[in-house]
């Protein structure tokens, strides 16, 4: 399906286009994995803010 679109629009815009989309969608899940990283070290800073 994406390969017909590609050969339908062959321009530059819309090419450039696809790869800021796809490169979003990479980030986005780097960011994603980043946040479960750092959400437990939060959520353990929260339960010791809790005590206090």
């Amino acid at each position: 399906m994406v390969i017909l679109v590609l050969e339908q629009y062959t321009t530059i815009f819309d090419y450039v286009a696809i790869r800021i989309r796809y490169t979003t969608v990479f980030s986005t899940k780097k960011s994603v994995q980043l946040l479960r990283e750092i959400s437990p070290k939060a959520i353990s800073s929260k339960e010791r803010f809790a005590e206090k």
